[in-house]
């Protein structure tokens, strides 16, 4: 098997504000890339072999340009009359960023408890709706017509998106119920179709 060349890339440790912010998560929109930092990384040693493993805390919202994919641009914000390498910054213990997903103008960040709802209508100038407390750390965030799925560590919250108003937990299932934390690969499952079996049972369990 052979993977594909790298066209081009972004070298984040050219800028110091994100040098020692690993990739967590991203996802691509049209011709943008949206991208969250967090979780860990390996310090090497002067063999290039892993030395350690060391958590990073810095929680970095990051927007690329990839409409030339030689050549992709950070996209930077203007904060505080400076220009930023990141559109949201801040230190979250413990692992920073962890998921990031989107529904048509909608596009959510979870890390640690917590869930940031952004609207892209303006894609390279998201802005923020809202921030919310989630029930407990998240595990993995799925959306999809109208429907945002957290799993969390301790069951999964259901939340129904509207243009007009702030997210509504419509349902809350908890691991009693579903008799396992739900992981990534649960939730890669879900469908929000009624064919789906486990989608009739996330709907019917109440």
């Amino acid at each position: 098997n052979y993977a594909n060349k790298e066209t081009g890339g972004i070298n984040l440790s050219d800028n110091e504000s994100l040098a020692e912010s690993p990739i967590a998560d991203i996802i691509v929109k049209d011709d943008i890339l949206y991208a969250v930092t967090g979780g860990t990384y390996d310090v090497m040693d002067r063999n290039g072999n892993a030395s350690v493993s060391l958590s990073s805390a810095s929680a970095n919202f990051l927007i690329a340009d990839i409409f030339d994919p030689v050549h992709p641009q950070l996209i930077s914000k203007q904060i505080v009359e400076q220009e930023a390498p990141y559109h949201l910054s801040l230190l979250l213990q413990p692992k920073g960023f962890q998921r990031i997903c989107t529904d048509q103008d909608h596009l959510f960040i979870a890390g640690n408890d917590y869930l940031y709802h952004f609207n892209i209508s303006l894609p390279a100038e998201p802005f923020l709706v809202e921030k919310i407390n989630l029930r407990a750390r998240v595990e993995y965030m799925l959306a999809e017509n109208g429907i945002l799925f957290v799993s969390i560590i301790n069951g999964i919250s259901i939340f129904k998106l509207s243009d007009e108003s702030p997210l509504n937990e419509i349902d809350y299932i908890s691991v009693d119920y579903l008799k396992a934390v739900p992981g990534n690969q649960f939730m890669a499952q879900l469908s929000i179709s009624g064919n789906n079996p486990i989608s009739q049972l996330l709907f019917s369990h109440g």
